[in-house]
């Protein structure tokens, strides 16, 4: 049984990978919220390696909605002159 053990090292009890997972959606210092209490509250911000897509009409405030987002994570090391260069269409 030993010798199993140790040529599947990939495989991991499940109770330890939803203790990973519990940890890492509980850690709210890596994760880039919104701004937005309701949202927040709803998805918990978004963690590295995670997408996102904010979709939604011409005009109905999208780019004010990232705005916000780059506003409230100043950790994160976003700036708002970079982001508006990347979201524009030039």
């Amino acid at each position: 049984m030993a010798d199993v053990e140790d040529r599947y090292t990939f495989v991991r009890p499940l109770l330890g990978a939803a203790n990973d997972l519990i940890d890492w959606m509980s850690n709210l210092d890596n994760r880039l919220m919104f701004g937005l209490p309701d949202i927040d509250a709803a998805i918990r911000g978004i963690a590295r390696g995670e997408l996102c897509y904010l979709t939604g009409r011409a005009h109905s405030g999208k780019t004010q909605v990232v705005l916000n987002m780059v506003h409230h994570n100043p950790k994160a090391g976003f700036s708002t002159s970079r982001l508006m260069r990347l979201t524009t269409w030039s």
